[in-house]
């Protein structure tokens, strides 16, 4: 059995989460992406073929996570720098 790590919060959606260990999940490779790949058993419903039926799982596994990582991402996010703004705004002033 192959074990596949799966993000919780989806990478294109939250890249701030991408790398964050508490988002992501062990599933073995049929229950990640089995009947959602054409070249795996279709006969196992996956996380990402089923995306709302397995958030209710999650939810039922690990009451609350959800809302916590939408929380951090969250956080994550006020606390971007935009570079480029910053020292735009520093050269105008000089």
């Amino acid at each position: 059995m192959q074990i596949q790590g799966s993000h919780i919060l989806p990478e294109g959606a939250y890249p701030l989460m991408s790398a964050e260990p508490y988002n992501i999940i062990a599933l073995c490779a049929e229950h990640h992406v089995g009947g959602s790949n054409p070249y795996m058993n279709k006969t196992f419903e996956s996380w990402h073929s089923h995306p709302l039926k397995f958030a209710k799982w999650f939810e039922e596994k690990w009451p609350g996570r959800y809302k916590e990582l939408r929380e951090m991402a969250e956080e994550k996010r006020k606390h971007i720098v935009n570079w480029e703004k910053t020292w735009n705004e520093k050269n105008i002033r000089k």
